[in-house]
């Protein structure tokens, strides 16, 4: 009788403790905040990139807050500047694999590497480490292969050559000359149209344009000037194409035109916004270019569904900023916006059920374009989310 009472009081402590460990699991699971990190470039050459982008960030945490938050929890930003580099960003995304939920560094998902490098570094730490991270990069590598917990929001170089080259063929031009900056954005714009222009390609055989001068530039300008000497030189060129982040399109952009050259220009997304057009000045005048619906919002018809979205965040940012954002603060406000969708579709922070709901994403509407299901298990921006935008009389309208 004594050792059935021990083995029964036993029983009854096992299975209060068990419920009680779960009543802190689940506590621990639903803490009293949200916490999401940012690993941005604030400084270095992708600067431009990273200002906006945590602008929308900083706006748009205030005014979830000012709604009830998340989950009616407030959300909390945390945000560090890797220059531009990418060991400092994987040493950052490092910081962020804290599972303690009350330390600082501690991150439900992170939103981060306004360039492609600085991704690259960040999605194998929070790959390894199981946190769900919304990459701001345009390269198509961070995400094909796929990988569980790594996304992406920005245009890929492969919809960005598609349309452009779809255009060419629409116009007839048939022999084109590359110049391609010595970055990683520029290699891998350079080398997917390499890809779409290869002999045998299928690329080919679809859009018939075959790539005739193929180079490289140091964004210098005498390594600009002697490139542009080599475009020169070689006759029956119908278009060119350059592809660049910064300031070095522009210099392109001018570099050609004061040579006397006169052969219709296109650029990437990548110089989507009014800074390219002012650095550019008169010679922007006919750029085309793949772009966001963002450059071109008040021409968007009241159908468009992205109009009433991408509106609201330009009011907004300017209201805060007393300027408008770039196409990249958009990349960042969409990344935000499908993570805190994904949350609340689950109703929990718990890592694995975000990132699978984060999967489960279909026709959000977000100011880049509308995010969708896609082969591979990922989500990604619409083919139609890019257009086809030109430089007339100094502002930006839908291509012809």
């Amino acid at each position: 009788m004594e050792g059935n009472i021990v083995r029964n009081t036993l029983c009854r402590a096992l299975f209060i403790g068990a419920a009680i460990c779960a009543v802190a699991t689940r506590a621990d699971e639903q803490p009293g905040v949200v916490k999401f990190g940012a690993i941005l470039s604030l400084s270095g050459p992708a600067a431009h990139l990273g200002d906006t982008q945590l602008k929308t960030l900083q706006l748009y945490a205030e005014r979830i807050n000012a709604k009830g938050g998340v989950l009616t929890r407030k959300l909390i930003l945390r945000h560090y500047d890797d220059g531009g580099d990418p060991r400092t960003a994987a040493e950052l995304a490092r910081r962020f694999t804290e599972r303690d939920h009350d330390k600082p560094d501690h991150a439900d998902f992170v939103i981060g590497g306004s360039a492609t490098e600085t991704s690259m570094a960040i999605a194998p730490v929070l790959e390894k480490a199981g946190i769900p991270f919304m990459s701001l990069g345009a390269g198509s590598r961070i995400v094909y292969p796929p990988r569980k917990w790594v996304f992406k929001t920005s245009p890929t170089e492969r919809a960005a050559v598609r349309v452009l080259l779809a255009d060419m063929k629409k116009r007839g031009y048939t022999r084109i000359a590359l110049l391609a900056e010595d970055s990683e954005f520029g290699k891998e714009h350079a080398k997917e149209l390499r890809d779409q222009t290869g002999r045998n390609s299928l690329g080919r055989k679809t859009f018939g344009v075959a790539l005739e001068l193929d180079q490289n530039y140091v964004p210098n300008d005498s390594d600009i000037a002697q490139k542009v000497v080599k475009v020169q030189s070689l006759a029956g060129l119908q278009a060119i194409a350059v592809f660049g982040l910064g300031q070095s399109p522009a210099a392109v952009t001018r570099k050609i035109r004061e040579s006397g050259i006169t052969l219709p220009l296109y650029h990437s997304h990548g110089v989507a916004t009014d800074e390219f057009i002012k650095l550019a000045g008169k010679d922007a005048d006919g750029v085309r270019l793949p772009g966001p619906r963002m450059a071109i919002a008040d021409l968007l018809p009241d159908a468009d569904p992205q109009k009433p979205v991408i509106k609201a965040y330009i009011a907004a940012y300017r209201e805060r900023y007393g300027e408008p954002p770039s196409a990249f603060g958009g990349f960042a406000h969409d990344a935000l916006m499908l993570a805190i969708e994904a949350i609340e579709r689950v109703d929990t922070l718990n890592y694995e059920e975000v990132q699978r709901s984060i999967k489960l994403t279909r026709h959000h509407v977000g100011v880049t374009g509308i995010y969708e299901d896609s082969p591979g298990d990922v989500f990604s921006l619409h083919p139609a989310s890019l257009l086809m935008l030109e430089i007339r009389g100094g502002t930006w309208r839908i291509a012809d």
